[in-house]
C-alpha cells in the first residue's frame, strides 16, 4: 500500500517538475535564439499543450519504472 502511495507522490513530483523544465527551456531557448513571441501563442502551447503532454509521459514512466523494479 505504501509503496503505491510513493508510487503516486513520484509521479506528482516527476510531472510538476518535467513542465517547469518544458516551459523554463522554452524561455531559455526563446531567448538564446533571439526569438520575438509577440501576442504569446507559442508560449502558451508549449505551456498548456507541449508540456503538460510531455510532463504526464514523464511521469508515468517514473511511476511505473518505481512500480514494477524490486
Amino acid at each position: 500500500m505504501i509503496r503505491i502511495v510513493l508510487g503516486l507522490l513520484l509521479f506528482a513530483a516527476v510531472t510538476l517538475v518535467t513542465w517547469l523544465i518544458v516551459v523554463a527551456g522554452y524561455d531559455a531557448m526563446a531567448g538564446g535564439l533571439d526569438y520575438h513571441d509577440f501576442e504569446g501563442a507559442t508560449a502558451m502551447g508549449v505551456a498548456v499543450g507541449i508540456a503538460p503532454l510531455v510532463a504526464l509521459i514523464a511521469g508515468f514512466s517514473a511511476m511505473i519504472w518505481f512500480l514494477i523494479r524490486r
